[in-house]
């Protein structure tokens, strides 16, 4: 099965999910309240993603992309995905996004944030 990225906004069939996800992934002190993620996802820089698999959100992603590269804030990856090399498969695509930014085709931007600490930290 092919993992799938899909934008999630206001009216995003994935919206709550997502939600979930995102509150049980992340501590309240480490959070934005989830509106703020939604409102800022309607800008053009800014991508709240769900990465479906199988029909299933396998994971979650909040990224801004800058002139610098993308920044990658947020990635939670569902207990039932874990083990499944969903996290790499993830981090992957944002690596390919980074690199096809004016200034990461470059210098070969790297994903940045909370994110890669994190999955460092936890198994795929």
């Amino acid at each position: 099965m092919e993992l799938t990225h899909e934008e999630v906004g206001l009216f995003s069939p994935w919206k709550r999910e997502v939600r979930g996800l995102y509150e049980r992934a992340f501590p309240d002190v480490e959070r934005l309240p989830f509106g703020m993620l939604l409102v800022n996802a309607l800008r053009g820089r800014v991508r709240l993603e769900a990465h479906v698999l199988g029909g299933s959100l396998a994971a979650i992603t909040y990224s801004v992309e800058s002139d610098e590269g993308l920044y990658l804030l947020y990635l939670a990856v569902s207990d039932e995905m874990r083990g499944r090399g969903v996290g790499s498969e993830v981090l992957a695509e944002m690596r390919r996004r980074a690199g096809s930014t004016s200034a990461g085709a470059g210098r070969g931007a790297a994903v940045r944030g909370r994110a890669q600490r994190r999955a460092a930290q936890a198994p795929d």
